[in-house]
């Protein structure tokens, strides 16, 4: 763009000037026909006054108009035309365990401008999470512009210290007073945990769906977290338990997708297959971690288990693990981790009913009841012991030992 011309320049400088000394009642004598050699001194310093006045007001009008064209600029740009509904649908990846994040929280924002602003602040779906580490007055602006609506996570750890005592405790008041709106909660505690937690399992949680709740046991057998049950409600997808002691009355298992019990969780063999013998909608099954059990284990009814997609059973005892496999009939679990690291004695009963030739319940753990199966890439069978067993079948023979 061309610059404007002097003539324009000194035309336009001339009727400010001249503004300037019709209101000042004064006289401007400097100009670039005028020797300035001719001018007292005192001239010249009213002249210089007179020319920073109109400088200054040309220079103030000018910032305006631009601050004026931005700010009518700004609303015509494509993302000002979005419906501030589709807008908050592209900023609802941003959950509340970013809103006080450092580098990038939905907190920071809000101060790009006034159309984030009111996106922001007007999308109730975006404060869907609390976290026990956060302040206790993000947390209370979280609920009120919630405004209601469910809030996707609870997630607590316990942390000690008297400040923090404090802002836990107030945290946690505000989640059982709202426990009604958590659709997943996540709980990583202590077995001494200061805090009544039980009191938020237990209270009303009707659109509950996810819950996990790990206990740092400090001593070696039953923690101090207390059992419990959880209220009426829908039947949960997602259950995870790690060393504390559950009620398995509970009728919200019954539409278990996913099932993990570590330690302690895991209950006697009779009653984890009642629970199983309940979930028939069961994709994921995970045991680990108990190489204890209290009373001899031996197995029970066959279960079928039509939906289950992967079975993984690390370092539990032996006797346990052989009677579950030969419990459960897995028709298309497609991934099987198993790891037993404790040889038991009691598994040698068990053994040759896992083994045997034309089990076809093992056959379908191991994906070989249909030939050929796509879903076996190979078998890895690792044996730590000092006497191995085999039986096969000869047609005509029945069984033979190797």
């Amino acid at each position: 763009m061309k610059p404007p011309t002097k003539s324009a320049i000194t035309n336009a400088l001339n009727i400010l000037l001249e503004s300037i000394q019709e209101e000042n009642e004064c006289t401007f004598a400097s100009s670039r026909n005028h020797p300035l050699d001719t001018i007292s001194f005192e001239q010249r310093a009213k002249d210089l006054e007179i020319l920073g006045l109109a400088k200054a007001h040309l220079d103030k009008e000018a910032d305006d108009l631009i601050s004026r064209i931005h700010h009518h600029r700004n609303p015509a740009a494509p993302i000002h035309r979005l419906p501030q509904e589709i807008f908050g649908m592209i900023l609802a990846n941003f959950t509340a365990d970013r809103l006080v994040d450092e580098g990038y929280s939905l907190l920071q924002l809000l101060r790009v401008g006034r159309l984030w602003y009111h996106a922001i602040v007007n999308s109730p779906r975006l404060w869907n999470g609390l976290d026990s580490t956060l302040p206790p007055k993000i947390a209370r602006l979280i609920i009120e512009r919630s405004k209601g609506l469910p809030i996707l996570s609870f997630s607590w750890t316990t942390v000690y210290g008297y400040k923090d005592y404090q802002a836990h405790e107030e945290i946690l008041e505000m989640a059982i007073q709202n426990s009604t709106r958590f659709k997943s909660i996540a709980l990583r505690v202590s077995s001494d945990d200061p805090f009544p937690i039980e009191s938020l399992l237990e209270g009303p949680t009707p659109a509950l769906e996810a819950l996990t709740v790990e206990v740092d046991n400090d001593q070696e057998g039953e923690g101090g977290f207390r059992e419990f049950i959880l209220s009426e409600g829908a039947p949960l997808k997602q259950l995870a338990l790690s060393d504390v002691s559950f009620n398995f009355d509970s009728p919200r298992l019954s539409g278990l997708v996913t099932l993990s019990l570590r330690e302690f969780a895991i209950p006697s063999l009779p009653r984890l297959l009642q629970v199983l013998s309940l979930t028939q909608q069961l994709e994921e099954l995970t045991l680990g971690e108990n190489t204890w059990i209290g009373e001899s284990v031996a197995p029970g009814p066959q279960i079928t288990l039509g939906h289950l997609k992967q079975l993984r059973i690390e370092d539990i005892a032996s006797q346990y693990c052989a009677a579950l496999l030969i419990s459960i009939y897995n028709p298309i679990c497609s991934r099987v981790y198993v790891s037993d690291g404790v040889w038991d004695e009691g598994t040698d009963l068990l053994d040759p009913l896992i083994w045997q030739p034309g089990n076809t319940r093992r056959a379908a753990l191991l994906g070989l009841h249909q030939q050929p199966d796509a879903r076996v890439f190979g078998i890895s069978i690792e044996v730590e012991t000092f006497t191995v067993n085999i039986r096969t079948q000869k047609e005509g023979d029945g069984q033979r030992d190797l």
